[in-house]
């Protein structure tokens, strides 16, 4: 609305001279009394002056009044110009051109060379009032706006006519103002401050104004506190022009804006556990999978990292977890955004060993049937749990024990036993028994009773 009401109000000034159309009408004859005077008819055609300012003298002056009259006695007119007050007059024509015909395109100037006494019907071309005066000097200091009026007057009988056109045509006295106010404008988000400052600087240079009397263009920018910031804001600023002559200011205002930066969005990795017993090397590439899925967006040159490397790196393939925390900095706020998420490897499933019950089996069997129940007393031992399980036992040492016992019997089954004559004396029996017998692998380890002292 302030930039229409400012077209509107530089309108007048956009060219140098400005012409107003008058009323037009018939001009009346004048009367005769009984005793055979004239009564003269006087008529007023009036133009209406609008969206200048000042006065004349100071702002304009009257250019020219311009009249078109059809009269077959153009002695009988008295022809004047009255200004907005009403009083003021300027005497254009009186009586002249004897019984001549018509004004036709008679202009009234003060540039014009001769009288207007001088001329001849029709009064083709550009004349000066007859006075006394001229319109700057009869006029100066009027006011340029209101009703001027063409006031015509037919003071002898017998003759009437038609005023068919006039105007009245002012000029500035100075240029005209003419200001001219940046476009508003949008720049781009996310600029450093400095182009943002060289951008708003340039701006307010196309800011350009004319006219006037010692014109002065000036801005308020800088007790609006300069550029908007580089994070988004806007200046309206206002832009004057004073002149020393009216108007003596002008203004006009525009806006420059940096837009706010795109509001910032921080996705943070699902909560995710992996599966037991892979290899460290498997959780490594999960991991690192897994911390690629956070993203961030919008603020102003926004960088994305996270505190996995202080943690340690991926959790521990036999069990851990690591709650990672990821971080959106941007150069426009928020500058720091932040979320958590935790990466977790189960710990292995808890070990359970059962061994074989301990067990005897029945003397006298088979060594095959002896090994076969081995075996399956062996297979009955159970484990489950940890990670990558592995089930094995000492049956070969067993083995090679049990091999040992069964030669221990077998020899000591064959060892014929002497009487108790030869045994030392410390290891008599206290009967007429005795017992000891060398194993052939075993020396001095082993008794055997005999019951009778012979052989056994």
């Amino acid at each position: 609305m302030a930039c229409l009401f400012l077209l509107g109000f530089l309108q007048p000034y956009l060219s140098y001279a400005q012409t107003f159309n008058g009323t037009t009408g018939p001009i009346p004859d004048a009367t005769q009394d009984p005793d055979e005077y004239a009564i003269s008819s006087t008529v007023d055609f009036t133009a209406n002056v609008t969206g200048l300012f000042g006065t004349i003298g100071t702002d304009y002056t009257i250019t020219n009044v311009t009249i078109n009259i059809e009269h077959t006695w153009v002695d009988d007119l008295d022809i004047s110009l009255v200004g907005p007050d009403g009083t003021t007059t300027l005497n254009l024509s009186d009586d002249n051109g004897d019984n001549g015909f018509n004004y036709t395109n008679t202009v009234f100037t003060d540039a014009a060379s001769i009288n207007i006494t001088a001329g001849f019907p029709p009064f083709a071309g550009s004349f000066n009032p007859e006075g006394p005066g001229t319109l700057a000097s009869v006029f100066n200091g009027s006011a340029v706006n209101g009703i001027w009026t063409l006031r015509i007057t037919d003071d002898l009988n017998l003759e009437e006519g038609n005023l068919t056109s006039w105007s009245i045509t002012f000029q500035a006295v100075n240029p005209p103002v003419v200001l001219n106010c940046p476009s508003s404008t949008t720049t781009t988000a996310c600029q450093t401050q400095s182009a943002v400052n060289n951008a708003f600087s340039l701006w307010l240079l196309t800011a350009s104004a004319t006219g006037g009397c010692n014109g002065v263009l000036s801005n308020n920018n800088v007790a609006q506190g300069g550029a908007p910031p580089a994070c988004g804001g806007s200046r309206t600023v206002t832009f004057t022009y004073t002149s020393t002559c009216l108007p003596l200011t002008t203004t006009c205002q525009a806006t420059f804006t940096v837009p706010a930066a795109p509001t910032v969005s921080l996705t943070c990795p699902v909560n995710t556990t992996t599966t037991a017993c892979q290899t460290q090397a498997a959780v490594d590439a999960a991991f690192a999978t897994w911390l690629a899925t956070a993203s961030g967006t919008g603020g102003c040159n926004g960088t994305l990292t996270n505190n996995s490397v202080s943690l340690g790196g991926a959790p521990p393939a036999c069990g851990g977890s690591r709650t990672v925390t990821f971080i959106y900095t941007s150069t426009c706020a928020p500058t720091t955004t932040t979320c958590q998420a935790t990466f977790t490897v189960p710990a292995a499933p808890t070990v359970t060993l059962t061994c074989p019950t301990n067990t005897t089996t029945t003397a006298c069997q088979t060594q095959a049937a002896v090994d076969a129940a081995f075996a399956t007393w062996l297979a009955t031992a159970s484990g489950t749990g940890g990670c990558n399980g592995t089930l094995t036992n000492n049956r070969h040492w067993a083995s090679i024990s049990l091999r040992r016992q069964q030669n221990r019997d077998l020899h000591l089954h064959q060892f014929l036993c002497t009487n108790h004559h030869n045994l030392p004396s410390h290891l008599h029996g206290s009967g007429s028994t005795n017992r000891f017998a060398d194993l052939p692998d075993e020396p001095n380890r082993g008794f055997w009773p005999n019951a009778s002292g012979h052989q056994c």
